[in-house]
């Protein structure tokens, strides 16, 4: 590990560590105020003292609270950060799959600030290949994916992944440990897959721009030149690629031939929309303050998933497929509506290049034979 990852682990930590401290002290002053306006009714207003001098006792401890653990956060940065040097000061400890996991994690709900503090754990927008970044350049992308190659699709997850993501459950889908949309479309045909990693707690504007940037640098370095390009987003992976995609005048789109969103909420998300009042409704509560405190450290990221995706018309060259699920299995009564993928509704009117797969729920849609074997039919149709 590096001593600028470790420094910013520890400076993680430490940010937590404040951050409930402030949700106790929030919650305290909400229940108190409530008791001692109850007892101020019922004393006629004798109790005052006691409220004022309890008030000046608490905010004073709750101060020094804080200070004393920002100060302790900052010891631990400088001595984790000395502890790695000399021979690992070079190497990073986050390139294991479960720390990358992690870090997509950590990336997707706090990811806003970690961007804002310029922090070595915000993930950039980037080309991922066997667990290493790959420059968008003629010389990194002919060293990672070769030459004479003409088609690409390009893999995009959700919130709170990584490009690791989509291996979920493969021994359970397909009999082997790694197996994914990517390497199954890499043996069965010649699309070569490429797959990106990206900020997810960053605003989708911020990271659409971003993608586009980089796909444009991609087209343009392409070593021989591309004829196809295909985009696959999950969940928000699939909004960040629709508004790149609305850059229809940007050179790069002329090579999108189709954009695939699997689980996307182009509708908004119901979880979102949901979380906003339980934070108003939670803070307008003195015993449940703290919990509004917690739903509202969510990131910009998951914030921009309360509404329904806004961008303009994709370029009339590029087709638009959609795959969505639902947990209900095919027997289920056609009468009974059905309840989406647990995070992503159904439209009760669903475009005609949507399919609609049964009983499989949202990270099903991830690595699954049934969402594959829809993936090559619209990749290669004939």
């Amino acid at each position: 590990m590096t001593p600028d990852e470790a420094r910013d682990i520890a400076r993680l930590g430490g940010r937590a560590a404040t951050g409930i401290a402030g949700l106790v002290e929030h919650t305290h002053h909400g229940i108190t105020e409530r008791v001692y306006r109850t007892v101020g009714r019922l004393t006629g207003g004798a109790s005052r003292p006691i409220h004022v001098t309890h008030d000046l006792v608490a905010r004073h401890t709750f101060f020094w609270v804080q200070r004393g653990l920002e100060a302790g956060a900052w010891a631990a940065q400088v001595i984790a950060a000395r502890a790695m040097g000399g021979e690992r000061s070079s190497r990073s400890g986050l390139d294991g799959v479960r720390a990358q996991l992690a870090l997509g994690i950590v990336n997707g709900v706090t990811g806003d600030r970690l961007a804002a503090d310029a922090s070595t754990l915000a993930i950039p927008m980037s080309l991922r290949h066997e667990g290493r970044n790959v420059a968008p350049t003629a010389e990194g992308l002919r060293a990672a994916y070769g030459m004479g190659h003409e088609r690409i699709v390009v893999f995009v997850h959700g919130l709170v992944e990584t490009e690791h993501a989509w291996r979920f459950r493969s021994r359970q889908r397909w009999g082997e440990a790694g197996v994914s949309y990517a390497s199954q479309l890499a043996a069965d045909t010649d699309w070569v897959p490429l797959m990106v990693r990206y900020n997810s707690g960053a605003p989708i504007p911020a990271n659409a721009d971003a993608f586009a940037d980089l796909l444009g640098e991609v087209v343009r370095c392409w070593p021989g030149g591309l004829r196809e390009v295909v985009i696959v987003g999950h969940s928000m992976g699939g909004l960040v690629a629709l508004r790149a995609l609305a850059h229809g005048d940007a050179a790069w789109t002329r090579a999108v031939r189709a954009v695939i969103t699997v689980g996307s909420p182009r509708e908004g998300a119901p979880l979102e929309r949901f979380a906003v009042v339980a934070e108003e409704v939670a803070e307008s509560s003195g015993h449940g303050r703290w919990f509004g405190g917690l739903v509202g450290m969510r990131s910009d990221g998951i914030r921009d998933l309360r509404h329904p995706i806004d961008h303009p018309p994709l370029p009339d060259w590029v087709q638009e497929y959609a795959v969505l699920a639902t947990l209900t299995p095919d027997s289920w009564h056609p009468a009974v509506p059905r309840v989406g993928d647990g995070l992503v509704p159904v439209p009760a009117d669903p475009s005609e290049h949507t399919v609609v797969v049964t009983g499989l729920h949202h990270l099903d849609l991830l690595n699954h034979p049934s969402v594959y074997a829809q993936l090559r039919a619209w990749l290669d149709p004939e």
